[in-house]
């Protein structure tokens, strides 16, 4: 009997199977045939026996250093021969993997060694493909190995309809970037990992609910114990994270007015992007340019003057940081727009010496 017949696993839905509706293939273009196809082979294959094969090594002595060859003998295909010509990777590696047959004590010949310096390689960059094939099989990056068969057995970390839209959302939050084909992690979400515990960075979290999930469907643990469980779980993330500090990231805008961190924020009003001091006090606002605050005219700036700026030397109202659209240089001016006083930025300060 087929693994796929088991009432006591139905939830929301069933896979997609044929239906007892015979298809007349030439009636359907080529896309439609082959995606037909491929769900009818799918849905018939798990009614095939299993592939049978015998794993073997050979251990070859030569000159007092052992050589090993890993590989497997194919005794019946099973399942696969309703794939045959169609599963090119894996036909690729049955070829690669099989040996010859031998016997213990069996005389070999070395026709050919040879040595060849290499340095090891660091793994490939994810593409959004590669990464959404990593989600499917996420049991491989667990932390705690005796969790993999647990995040073996479900879907991984999303489903078909959501990967890919959680790949966008960590490349819109900037965490990630695109360099040609590759994924790329930037310094905010570097930054990002530091800030958070292993806990949730690696998958493993996913495995243990999964895990009280299970349970709960066995009805060997209440609902309440689980919502409990989560409860103490964030409390103390969130109160390890209160007492992190958190440094900006070198790339982020700073605000000319105090110096601190700006953020990105959306107008709800007219859902345009403004930049704004993350220090609530200071009153300072951008418009947003090609993602970056608009800092070329004094315009853009708020009107609030910091009250902790330094002090105009003419009327003693406090002074404003700017960025010249002309040049791009930044100027102190006094807040006080009767006041026309001006000086020249000396590594975030007004040069008091020199005047413009």
């Amino acid at each position: 009997m087929s693994r796929a017949w088991n009432d006591k696993k139905i939830s929301a839905h069933h896979a997609i199977i044929p239906t007892t509706v015979s298809p007349k293939l030439e009636e359907l273009s080529d896309k439609e045939q082959k995606l037909y196809l491929l769900v009818a082979k799918a849905y018939l294959a798990q009614f095939y026996p299993p592939q049978e094969f015998l794993s073997t090594k050979i251990s070859i002595e030569s000159n007092g250093e052992v050589f090993q060859g890993s590989g497997k003998v194919i005794l019946v295909n099973g399942w696969k021969d309703l794939y045959h010509g169609d599963i090119a990777t894996e036909e690729h590696e049955d070829e690669n993997s099989k040996l010859p047959s031998a016997m213990q004590s069996d005389a070999v010949k070395n026709e050919k060694a040879s040595i060849v310096a290499k340095q090891t390689k660091p793994p490939k960059r994810f593409t959004p493909a590669t990464l959404i094939e990593a989600m499917k099989k996420i049991y491989r990056y667990v932390k705690d190995k005796d969790l993999a068969a647990q995040l073996k057995e479900c879907s991984g970390i999303g489903t078909e309809a959501t990967r890919a839209s959680i790949i966008e959302t960590i490349q819109k939050h900037g965490f990630v970037r695109t360099e040609k084909k590759n994924l790329v992690p930037t310094e905010k979400g570097y930054m990002l990992l530091k800030l958070l515990p292993d806990s949730i960075t690696y998958p493993d979290i996913t495995a243990r609910w999964e895990k009280n999930l299970e349970a709960i469907s066995n009805r060997t643990m209440k609902l309440e114990a689980f919502f409990e469980e989560q409860q103490n779980f964030f409390q103390q993330m969130l109160d390890a994270a209160k007492a992190k500090e958190i440094v900006p990231a070198h790339d982020i805008p700073k605000c000319p007015t105090c110096g601190k961190p700006m953020k990105k924020i959306k107008s709800k009003k007219n859902g345009k992007f403004y930049w704004v001091c993350s220090d609530r006090e200071c009153k300072t606002i951008f418009s947003d340019k090609n993602g970056k605050p608009d800092m070329t005219s004094s315009r853009n700036a708020s009107t609030k003057p910091d009250p902790n700026a330094p002090k105009c030397p003419t009327c003693g109202k406090p002074m404003r940081r700017i960025q010249s659209r002309k040049n791009n240089n930044f100027y102190w001016v006094c807040s006080d727009r009767e006041c026309k006083t001006i000086f020249n930025d000396v590594k975030g300060k007004p040069d008091f010496k020199n005047g413009k």
